[in-house]
């Protein structure tokens, strides 16, 4: 048994007999929790996050607490435990050191997180085999964390959702482009614990999937679209209300492709800040500027990879244009595409 086998094991055990502790006492427990963290942190990115959850935590009337015991009651252990440790541990830590290490090797930055599109419809680019590809050639560099993005006519096949059971090690978010899922997507989702499903707000939809989801006690969060900080402020204010309605974890704010990278960050602190205020028993999370932001607290860069249907980079900006094939490896395509970097400050820890 490895040494990443042996880690995994001890957290499972640990997340098991937390969850029970939770349900008898979250504010203690949680609090107890972060400080053992805190207390056996191992890098610096993980110190600054038990630091901030600690600091969050001191609010007694955080609405968090809430937000914790919705979660708890509303969605399987399995999945909860499954899809934070493939996130916290397998990408965060043990993924991240490999990719570090290559950072230290080749001079390039690396992506902790893919963010990928979809379309069912679209035969030359990123279908189901290169995805396989994809997935298959990153969790080998180190990369656990994918962001699919359905786009174009919602497909009503459960191929992507098998490609998902094929990975158990990965951690999955699954953007919609309706709110419409099968009996059928429904029963392998199921058997699915490493995916989160988002569903967006804006389809009237979403309100009879998402309840479906929740009765099944599944992985899903609400996610709505915007053009600008103030249409991110606007479509907030809806998205909260329909989130806390179905007692959602999370809800995540998704840029339009028109939105500047400069807006992207402004959003990002505005999102941050809301989240700061406890108000709400949902996290905020924006799609791009929150992806950004954990990469630079996990890689000391905050150098996304995006590729969108056909294969093209949209991200990062140096590389765009840019198409991934299946003839060239991924591990040769990030030379090409990722920007170099100084690695005198990076440590594989």
């Amino acid at each position: 048994m490895n040494t990443h086998t042996i880690g995994r094991a001890m957290i499972e055990t640990a997340v098991k007999h937390g969850f029970k502790e939770m349900r008898e006492d979250p504010k203690r427990s949680m609090r107890r929790l972060a400080d053992l963290g805190k207390q056996f942190s191992k890098s610096r990115f993980q110190d600054d996050i038990f630091s901030v959850i600690q600091e969050v935590l001191q609010k007694e009337d955080s609405e968090y607490y809430t937000m914790i015991e919705n979660a708890l009651a509303n969605i399987n252990e399995e999945s909860l435990k499954t899809f934070g440790i493939n996130v916290g541990y397998n990408a965060w830590v043990c993924g991240a050191r490999n990719l570090r290490r290559d950072e230290i090797r080749t001079g390039h930055a690396l992506p902790d997180t893919l963010l990928l599109r979809y379309d069912a419809g679209c035969t030359d680019g990123l279908t189901i085999a290169v995805l396989d590809q994809l997935i298959r050639q990153g969790s080998e560099l180190g990369i656990f964390f994918y962001f699919i993005r359905e786009t174009g006519t919602a497909s009503d096949s459960y191929e992507l959702l098998d490609l998902f059971q094929k990975y158990p090690e990965c951690a999955f978010v699954y953007a919609r482009p309706t709110g419409r899922l099968t009996a059928a997507q429904i029963q392998v989702l199921k058997m699915l614990h490493n995916t989160l499903i988002l569903l967006p707000d804006e389809d009237p939809e979403t309100l009879l999937t998402a309840q479906l989801l929740q009765d099944q006690k599944l992985l899903y969060s609400i996610s709505f679209r915007y053009s600008s900080l103030e249409d991110c402020q606007r479509r907030f204010m809806g998205a909260i209300q329909r989130a806390l309605s179905l007692e959602s974890t999370f809800f995540v704010g998704i840029a339009d492709d028109s939105v500047g990278r400069g807006e992207v960050d402004e959003i990002a602190k505005f999102c941050y800040q809301e989240r700061l205020e406890q108000k709400y028993s949902s996290i905020l999370i924006d799609y791009y500027g929150d992806a950004a932001a954990l990469t630079r607290k996990i890689m000391g860069h905050g150098y996304l990879l995006e590729l969108s249907a056909d294969g093209s980079v949209l991200g990062p900006d140096t590389a765009y244009g840019k198409k991934y094939t299946d003839q060239k490896g991924l591990a040769e395509f990030l030379q090409d595409v990722m920007p170099c970097i100084d690695v005198s400050g990076i440590t594989e820890k």
